[in-house]
């Protein structure tokens, strides 16, 4: 099998994990609220379990994980998805819903870091491209999925279970194909190559991250490099709003908005077509050396979204406010995966993306049940606009970082982020 070939089965198998994956995370609140009865508090608990069974498997396990298993890591992440899916379309109570949370918490965790890593391990000249052409995919699928979700509402008369007994065979699927490409006999032939090429990394005036030699292990040698600090905190600017939207979400649109199961899905889908149409930019503008005003950009678009969802009304505000939304989300993810990929040896790769994800995926734990709580307080637009306040302030440490560097490199001007 050629390298290309395995790069252009893997992108296959990527959109298969993350369209199904965001099908059950965006839908689960919508069946815990209105099959089973449960209450916004306890919503919020299940967010919370789902985000810290994914980033301790991500931090704990995926990181670990060799990149010559990656895809069979991926592979086994994906079976524990389709079982969760399975589990949500047959559950009638609280202990079966927290059962299929655990099960699809764990099966990101593996699935999530092992396509990237399975991705980024291969013969491939542009790494900043091949990571921008990852992060289309994951969009193409989230702008597809919620599409394919609504049709299935809208004829299965709004059945809550129908998405998930129909997305069933995607995860089967792509694990099937995974073990697949992971055998000997297919690694030997996809070429000589085992990590992707690339200049020397980006230091900042810093140092690169090197995890293995840095105390506090990935998360530390990110800390400790000018352009891992800067991917962390813009990545967690934006990981916030994001685990209320996943989490909340389609209750803000059914709630809030009052609008139909199925349009809350298509608002979802706009979200992901703009996403969709950065992630496009970028990658088509890639190397992008000027990475900070485009990231000032996406957290202005932040505000800008969660403004108009907290204050609109009706299907066009919604898919309105969602659509903004997107652009940041599209922008964000390839431009600080691009900061960690410059800046980190290939064999320090796979631990330092493990970190970053696992990290900022702890805002999935902590995130939805304090949004739960607020919600019978101040309602589902209020709690939207909420969510400005820890945006603004990792927006000002943003700006800190910034200054700070440019202090540590006198006479050198501006410190810019670039691709090496």
């Amino acid at each position: 099998m050629t390298p290309r070939r395995r790069l252009v089965i893997l992108f296959v198998v990527t959109a298969m994990f993350r369209s199904s994956q965001n099908m059950a995370l965006t839908t689960l609140s919508l069946l815990a609220h209105g099959d089973l009865h449960l209450s916004s508090q306890t919503i919020g608990i299940l967010g919370a379990l789902a985000g810290l069974t994914l980033a301790t498997t991500m931090i704990g396990v995926a990181g670990r994980v060799p990149g010559r298993l990656a895809e069979r890591s991926a592979a086994v992440g994906m079976l524990l998805l389709a079982v969760a899916i399975a589990i949500f379309a047959g559950a009638t109570s609280l202990v079966e819903m927290v059962l299929g949370t655990v099960v699809l918490g764990i099966g990101g965790g593996l699935a999530m870091p092992g396509l990237l890593n399975a991705v980024e391990h291969g013969d491939h000249a542009n790494a900043e491209r091949v990571i921008g052409l990852y992060t289309i995919t994951l969009s193409v699928s989230l702008a597809v999925g919620p599409l394919l979700e609504t049709m299935i509402l809208a004829v299965s008369g709004e059945d809550l279970r129908a998405p998930f007994l129909a997305f069933l065979a995607l995860p089967l699927c792509g694990a099937g194909v995974l073990f697949r490409i992971s055998t000997p006999a297919a690694s030997a032939t996809a070429g000589p190559s085992l990590a992707i090429t690339r200049a020397a990394p980006v230091t900042d005036g810093v140092g690169p991250l090197r995890g293995r030699r840095c105390r506090g292990g990935p998360l530390g040698a990110l800390l400790r490099s000018a352009p891992g600090r800067r991917a962390l905190i813009i990545q967690l600017l934006y990981a916030i709003p994001f685990a209320g939207l996943t989490s909340f979400g389609a209750l803000v649109g059914r709630e809030g908005f009052g609008v139909s199961a199925a349009h809350t899905q298509l608002a979802f889908s706009g979200f992901f077509a703009a996403s969709l149409a950065a992630r496009v930019l970028v990658s088509w503008r890639s190397p992008i050396t000027r990475k900070v005003p485009l990231l000032w950009g996406s957290a202005g678009l932040t505000v800008a979204g969660l403004t108009a969802l907290g204050t609109g009304h009706g299907l066009v505000a919604l898919v309105f406010a969602m659509a903004i939304l997107g652009l940041p989300h599209g922008l964000t993810f390839p431009l600080v995966l691009g900061l960690v990929a410059g800046a980190s040896p290939p064999e320090d790769l796979p631990r330092a993306n493990a970190a970053l994800l696992g990290t900022t995926s702890l805002t999935a734990v902590l995130v939805p049940p304090i949004l739960g709580a607020i919600i019978p307080l101040v309602g589902y637009h209020d709690m939207v606009l909420v969510l400005i306040l820890p945006v603004l302030l990792l927006a000002g440490l943003f700006a800190l970082q910034r200054s700070t560097a440019s202090a540590a490199m006198p006479g050198s001007g501006p410190a810019v982020a670039s691709e090496g």
